[in-house]
């Protein structure tokens, strides 16, 4: 992977990390919306999809969430919960490392 940065589908690649911000994991369980739960997750990895796509015979070996991977930092529900595990475990087959920043 060359030395250039790279914007891809909402994410910026730097040689071999893919960094991700702004997931917000359980927006659409908050301001009396309805929360579906898989339906947000499937939104992500879908997009998530497009990006590893894109990137072809590149390897990715770190994934940063940097920040906002959770919507609200209060209370988290089961199904956020269950999304944010989901998560973590499709970016592990992804990458070797997975750091998340606060």
């Amino acid at each position: 992977m060359d030395d250039k940065i790279k914007y891809l589908h909402d994410c910026i690649i730097i040689k071999d990390i893919l960094v991700i911000g702004d997931i917000h994991i359980g927006h659409d369980g908050v301001h009396g919306r309805a929360m579906f739960p898989k339906a947000q997750l499937d939104n992500i990895i879908e997009k998530l999809e497009r990006v590893f796509d894109n990137l072809e015979n590149e390897k990715v070996n770190r994934v940063v969430l940097l920040g906002d991977v959770k919507h609200d930092f209060g209370k988290i529900s089961d199904a956020e919960w269950r999304e944010t595990l989901e998560l973590l475990d499709y970016l592990k087959k992804k990458c070797d490392k997975i750091i998340v920043i606060k």
